[in-house]
C-alpha cells in the first residue's frame, strides 16, 4: 500500500539559499528516519541504495546479507540499477549468488563465524574491496537522483 502522502524533508527556502548543504542534510535525515512504507516508490529507490551503501561501507557484504531477507535483495539490485549504480548492482548480485551457494543462518541472526570478526574479512573481502572502487559512487548518484526528483524528497517550509 502506497502512503497517502509520502514523507519529505522540510527545509526553509531561505536557509537552503544561505547553505545548500541544508537540502542534503534534510535528504539524509529523511533516509535515516523513514520506514519504507512511508516512502513513495521513487523515494524507496534512494532509500534502498542509501542503506546498502551505508552497510557495505560500515561492515561489508557478509553482515549486510546476514541482516537482510534474501527476497528483498532483488529489489535492492533493481533500485541500484534504476539509480545508475550498475557496478554496485553487479557486485550485490555476485554476493547474493555466493551467499546462496551454502547454507546460511536465517536473516537477522549473527552466525558464530561472524562474532568477533573484523568487518570485511572472509569470503566476500574481494567484493568489499571492489565496492570501494566502484564509480560513480552511490553518494554521487544519490545527489544526482535528489536533484532530478527534488519535489519527491524536499518540501520548502516558508514558515522557517
Amino acid at each position: 500500500m502506497e502512503p497517502s502522502e509520502p514523507h519529505r524533508g522540510r527545509v526553509s527556502r531561505a536557509a537552503a539559499q544561505d547553505d545548500p548543504r541544508v537540502i542534503r542534510r534534510a535528504f539524509v535525515d529523511l533516509m535515516l528516519t523513514s520506514k519504507p512504507a512511508q516512502l513513495s516508490p521513487t523515494q524507496r529507490v534512494a532509500y534502498q541504495a542509501f542503506w546498502y551503501d551505508s552497510a557495505i561501507r560500515n561492515g561489508g557484504h557478509v553482515p549486510y546479507l546476514t541482516a537482510q531477507p534474501l527476497e528483498a535483495i532483488q529489489q535492492v539490485i533493481a533500485s541500484l540499477e534504476l539509480l545508475g549504480a550498475d557496478a554496485q548492482a553487479d557486485l550485490l548480485r555476485e554476493a547474493l549468488e555466493r551467499w546462496r551457494e551454502r547454507e546460511r543462518p536465517p536473516a537477522g541472526q549473527t552466525p558464530s563465524y561472524l562474532r568477533g570478526t573484523v568487518p570485511g574479512e572472509g569470503e566476500f573481502l574481494d567484493l568489499d574491496s571492489f565496492y570501494a572502487e566502484c564509480q560513480p559512487a552511490i553518494p554521487e548518484l544519490l545527489e544526482r537522483y535528489l536533484d532530478e526528483n527534488f519535489a519527491e524528497f524536499i518540501q520548502y517550509d516558508e514558515e522557517n
